[in-house]
């Protein structure tokens, strides 16, 4: 399975210490340069430049094709009031993922509803970090107490999730 993923994604996982299996989930993760060049921060730059070195992470320059599409979206999204700002990186998430079928991994609300929202993106499949860790704990590339484990992920990178979203990885834990 590949993916692509935008930039607080990979700054939240960069700050996880399990974030090896995301690695494990997908065979491989794409980072587009507008992602790279919001990177700033020491943890975030080690954990891509090791994910580069180890082959688990790729840098993808987007065609001039696919940034106007992107630029569309970003457009797109700050012209209708129904839909949240989505900014240039995670609009280039949303052209890759719908481009190459890959997951777009994203902690972004305004990505999520253009993928809900717009015809041509709706069989995108975007994934927040809860649904890594769930599949994860499906796969059982994660085991133990799966609510602990959530916490861990909260606590680590400051991203909370709701009580059903953590109720659902219980479950996929139990059934698989």
């Amino acid at each position: 399975m590949m993916a692509v993923a935008d930039t607080c994604f990979i700054i939240d996982w960069a700050r996880y210490t399990r974030s090896r299996v995301l690695f494990q989930v997908f065979d491989r993760v794409l980072v587009p340069r507008q992602v790279l060049d919001e990177v700033r921060r020491e943890p975030t730059v080690a954990f891509v430049a090791e994910g580069l070195a180890r082959g688990h992470l790729a840098y993808y320059e987007p065609t001039p094709d696919a940034l106007r599409e992107a630029d569309e979206l970003v457009l797109k999204s700050l012209s209708t009031p129904s839909l949240r700002r989505v900014d240039l990186p995670e609009a280039v998430c949303l052209v890759m993922g719908r481009r190459l079928g890959f997951v777009v991994l994203t902690e972004n609300l305004g990505a999520i509803a253009l993928a809900r929202s717009l015809d041509e993106y709706r069989g995108v499949e975007v994934w927040r970090s809860i649904d890594v860790l769930r599949e994860a704990f499906r796969r059982r590339l994660l085991t133990g107490d799966p609510r602990e484990e959530v916490e861990r992920f909260s606590r680590e990178t400051k991203h909370v999730f709701r009580e059903e979203e953590v109720e659902e990885v219980v479950r996929c834990s139990r059934t698989s």
